[in-house]
């Protein structure tokens, strides 16, 4: 919901933008129709770059769901993203039994702190076959909101 009005906002701040810089070429002033379509140029960016990266996670996922191994590792640690501790990603670390190479996963944005639900819990992660590099956690096992 919160992607949503966020999306919703970009399209207002970049109508807004574009509208002044129509407005302003309008009355002749050129310097504020070049300044107002520069800013809303600069939200829109921000907008394709937003849904764009939500199409390549989603196309990530797929790919990984169609032939995948799994891997049971281990929480590192828990990233808050920014201050307002709305959003978090989840480390985790995997040691190849073969080898003792160690492996560093990171998960999508969770709306939560899932910590006390993954302490001493092994954590599943499905690695792409055809491609390792990529990867999803599986962290189906967590409610939904806490």
């Amino acid at each position: 919901m919160k992607q949503l009005f966020g999306y919703f906002l970009l399209v207002g701040i970049i109508s807004i933008c574009w509208g002044g810089s129509y407005h302003f070429g309008s009355a002749g002033d050129t310097t504020g129709a070049i300044v107002c379509f520069g800013i809303g140029s600069i939200f829109a960016l921000m907008f394709v770059y937003a849904i764009g990266s939500e199409i390549r996670t989603k196309l990530n996922r797929e790919f990984v769901e169609k032939n995948y191994e799994v891997v049971l590792t281990d929480l590192d640690y828990v990233e808050e993203i920014g201050n307002d501790g709305n959003l978090y990603y989840i480390h985790t670390k995997w040691v190849d039994p073969d080898g003792g190479t160690e492996y560093f996963f990171k998960s999508d944005y969770m709306y939560f702190n899932p910590e006390r639900f993954l302490k001493d819990k092994k954590i599943p992660v499905k690695i792409s076959i055809e491609n390792y590099k990529n990867y999803v956690v599986d962290l189906s096992m967590l409610p939904k909101k806490a």
